[in-house]
């Protein structure tokens, strides 16, 4: 008991720093991430009732990857040098606004426009965002807000997988055609979504630290960028993300047709992944205080491959679900500590640049994943599964060899001694 009153001291120790500016993206990213899910639950679900086959399912999910790609580099100039709340708003907004145009119709002239369009605007988002928390952050509460930013995208995703699932077995219930009911719900949560960029637009400009300038990135200094820091960030994110596509994309198509579950069972094990996630994710800045961030990172990536073999070697539901909810949780543990230690070894005006590589890295190897789960393994779970095995390994043994030695001061985009090749 004294072990847990001390965690909860010490969270709230750090909340207590946290400021006006995250404290309101926070409730941002909780409004938005209820809406949103909808999306995530079923639109994988929403092709598939409308005739594509896995094979069309991956190219879709490749090409708003390609979208995420050619998005990410403006994203990140424009972060250095711009209103990161402007960018923000706006982006939300028009996110949001593609994705309900690209629900309501499967005109693939314009359905493939608009879901492109979508993900280019949510690049922004997710781009934006490290740099943000960084200008309205110390070093030391600084790994619970991102810790914390994930939690409450979780947060918000757990109540609309649960309201999702079981609204959808209500419309069946009362003889909704099942694809007007997904149509419904997705572009109903998209809608719902826009409540979300209400209080970004309460967001007051950063105060810079005494004597600190603003710097502002420019094009004319290209080539002064760390490339090398970049390449280190960007192969750990890259292969692990290649890895995760295989999984993360089509679980909710392994549950199905593996398991024939239904709507609300899925929508259910998306809901429970969710909030033993965030217990994870919770823990891990604690965690990352005793053990540092690079052990942190590396030791839950490897725990979580056993899972992974689980997932493919089972025909047990109940296995299946244990599996997916503990690769989920370990995988997810070190994604806010690895946030936070790779942006804090960028100079400022680089970050949203670094923010934009690591965008540009992660979906580029969805899209690759995508497309080997389509095109070259032709659905096949099994054998997706021990891919992934290979390259989370992989991905553990360079961020170890690679960032080591970060956590002794150095900070690596001033000096790249700090890195270990």
């Amino acid at each position: 008991m004294k072990h847990v009153f001390g965690f909860l001291a010490a969270y709230w120790n750090r909340i207590r720093l946290f400021n006006r500016n995250i404290r309101l993206l926070l409730i941002s990213q909780l409004i938005s991430g209820v809406g949103i899910s909808f999306y995530f639950l079923f639109f994988n679900l929403y092709l598939k009732t409308a005739g594509f086959d896995n094979k069309a399912i991956g190219n879709i999910q490749a090409l708003t990857l390609i979208a995420a790609v050619l998005a990410a580099l403006p994203a990140g100039y424009l972060a250095g040098r711009y209103s990161q709340k402007r960018i923000l708003i706006i982006a939300q907004i028009s996110a949001i606004v593609f994705f309900v145009a690209a629900m309501a119709t499967l005109n693939m002239a314009l359905f493939l426009p608009m879901i492109f369009a979508a993900f280019a605007c949510e690049t922004f988002i997710r781009v934006v965002y490290g740099p943000f928390i960084m200008s309205n952050s110390g070093t030391t509460e600084r790994t619970y807000i991102f810790s914390l930013t994930f939690i409450i995208m979780i947060s918000g995703g757990v109540f609309g997988n649960v309201i999702g699932g079981t609204i959808k077995d209500m419309l069946n219930s009362f003889g909704v055609e099942s694809l007007a009911g997904y149509r419904y719900i997705i572009m109903g949560g998209m809608l719902a979504g826009l409540a979300g960029t209400i209080p970004l637009f309460f967001i007051r400009p950063a105060k810079h630290e005494p004597g600190e300038p603003d710097r502002k990135i420019k094009l004319s200094g290209f080539a002064g960028w760390n490339w090398k820091f970049f390449a280190k960030a960007s192969i750990p994110s890259g292969l692990v993300g290649i890895g995760a596509g295989m999984i993360v994309q089509f679980i909710n198509l392994y549950f199905r047709d593996i398991f024939n579950s239904s709507d609300g069972a899925i929508g259910f094990y998306m809901a429970l992944q969710s909030v033993t996630m965030a217990a994870g994710v919770l823990i891990a800045p604690v965690l990352s205080e005793k053990l540092g961030k690079v052990n942190t990172i590396v030791l839950t990536q490897c725990v979580s491959i056993p899972f992974i073999l689980v997932l493919a070697l089972t025909t047990d539901i109940r296995l299946a679900v244990a599996a997916f909810i503990m690769r989920s949780v370990l995988m997810n543990m070190g994604s806010p500590i690895s946030n936070t230690l790779l942006i804090e070894m960028c100079r400022k005006e680089e970050q949203g640049m670094l923010n934009a590589f690591l965008s540009i890295t992660w979906s580029l190897s969805w899209a690759i994943s995508a497309w080997v789960f389509g095109t070259v393994l032709k659905g096949n779970y099994i054998l997706s599964f021990y891919i992934a095995v290979g390259l989370y390994s992989l991905s553990a043994i360079f961020f170890y060899i690679f960032f080591r030695k970060s956590e002794e001061g150095t900070v690596a985009c001033k000096s790249d001694a700090g890195l270990s090749a």
